[in-house]
């Protein structure tokens, strides 16, 4: 099903044509402590004190990225796993992060949301950072804005084939993300089935 939504040509193209580094500050006060946006494995950019029940103090995010829909994160920071960090495209609400993530607008002829599925498979996100990134004596990632952008990817060039792909792709997730529910949901009941079965006993 898939195969026969690519029709047009991919080509590998450098990030820094796709992505555009981004300059806006919180420095006028317009997001609050309740704004701060935090990256994680598995889930979309979410609400850091609903997430890690963490908050950041008043004065330090006035120095914080602010984070649009649509924008692209890249967490510079070790995550179990991930040494070099994560990518993540913002498709829900606005807010802020910290100004150790790098962020970026995107080009107007790419969904920004085909950066983050590409990146999606470590192996991939492993190839792309490694030539890049220096990891200091803190286990700091050392990069700067612009030199994240200096690797290639292969994307479609046509933003129409991004859109069908990214469409897709979410499509499948929320499917396997529904099952994988049912799965847990038969589990927890079949746990519950048996410590009843056994207070019979």
């Amino acid at each position: 099903m898939l195969f026969k939504l690519l029709t047009y040509a991919w080509e590998q193209r450098k990030l820094g044509e796709l992505l555009i580094p981004s300059t806006e500050k919180n420095n006028t006060g317009k997001y609050t402590q309740d704004d701060v946006l935090a990256a994680s494995l598995g889930t979309e950019l979410t609400k850091k004190h609903i997430f890690f029940g963490l908050r950041s103090t008043e004065e330090s995010i006035k120095n914080y990225r602010i984070v649009n829909k649509g924008d692209v994160i890249y967490t510079k920071s070790p995550i179990k796993g991930y040494p070099n960090g994560i990518i993540k495209t913002n498709k829900g609400i606005e807010g802020i992060v910290p100004s150790l993530y790098c962020v970026y607008n995107s080009v107007s002829d790419v969904n920004s949301s085909i950066i983050q599925s590409y990146f999606e498979d470590k192996s991939r996100l492993d190839a792309y950072l490694y030539p890049l990134v220096n990891v200091g004596a803190r286990n700091n990632v050392n990069i700067t804005d612009l030199g994240f952008l200096e690797g290639n990817i292969c994307i479609p060039h046509d933003i129409d084939e991004q859109n069908r792909i990214v469409d897709f792709i979410e499509k499948l997730s929320n499917l396997i993300t529904i099952h994988q529910r049912e799965v847990n949901f038969n589990k927890l009941k079949g746990g519950i089935s048996n410590v009843r079965k056994n207070k019979k006993d």
